[in-house]
């Protein structure tokens, strides 16, 4: 997973949860994070195995930039939220940059986030938590564009193209509509947790899922 996001020397700066109200990538996954941990009870077994199952490269790389947040003076679990957040930025994009290079390919699409993983007994509400988060994405206005042009700048023209790809087939998928979704904002004076019930070294080797069928999105249907 490339570390746009999660990059140890941008971390701090992004790490604030106060970005969310000008990324419109954090400000979908910000909440996300903050979901997931409500979901996962704050237990570090079950957040790591929770985040294997989204993308193998999750638990470690929380436990990770959570560790150098913490080390930077943040909060114990403000800094294991705002590397979920953080993480999942990475992960989503990704995800869509390797499901456009399978279409290159002529390979079969792979989906990003699939009902098929089953979120290892943490509920419905999990698998409605990263369905949401992806559909937010995929269907705000103009982040194609802005997510092709981050990968550009890092990996050159071919990432790039294969992020404009992915990114339209899997908004293809989201069944988005004809209305941009909005951009969460964030309460003004929202405050950021204190200390600390939840410790910081989340289980890493957890298993993993594999990801079948179609592009199925986990925003359950009703």
């Amino acid at each position: 997973m490339k570390h746009r996001y999660t990059s140890l020397g941008a971390a701090p700066a992004l790490a604030k949860r106060s970005v969310e109200k000008r990324d419109a990538i954090l400000a979908r996954t910000g909440p996300a994070a903050r979901q997931l941990l409500k979901a996962s009870g704050r237990s570090p077994a079950k957040l790591g195995k929770l985040l294997g199952r989204i993308d193998p490269n999750l638990p470690g790389r929380v436990h990770q930039v959570a560790r150098h947040l913490n080390r930077q003076g943040m909060a114990a679990d403000t800094a294991v939220e705002r590397a979920v957040a953080l993480s999942l930025a990475d992960s989503m994009i990704e995800q869509v940059k390797a499901l456009g290079e399978r279409v290159r390919r002529g390979m079969p699409p792979a989906p990003l986030f699939s009902t098929a993983m089953g979120l290892g007994g943490l509920g419905d509400e999990a698998a409605d938590v990263v369905g949401s988060m992806a559909q937010g994405i995929l269907c705000s206005d103009g982040l194609r564009t802005t997510l092709a042009d981050m990968v550009g700048r890092q990996e050159g023209r071919d990432a790039a193209d294969a992020t404009l790809i992915g990114f339209s087939v899997a908004q293809g998928a989201a069944q988005c509509g004809r209305t941009p979704t909005p951009t969460p904002t964030p309460p003004a004076d929202d405050p950021e947790p204190e200390s600390s019930s939840l410790v910081i070294p989340i289980v890493v080797g957890v298993g993993v899922l594999a990801l079948v069928g179609g592009i199925v999105w986990v925003t359950r249907k009703k």
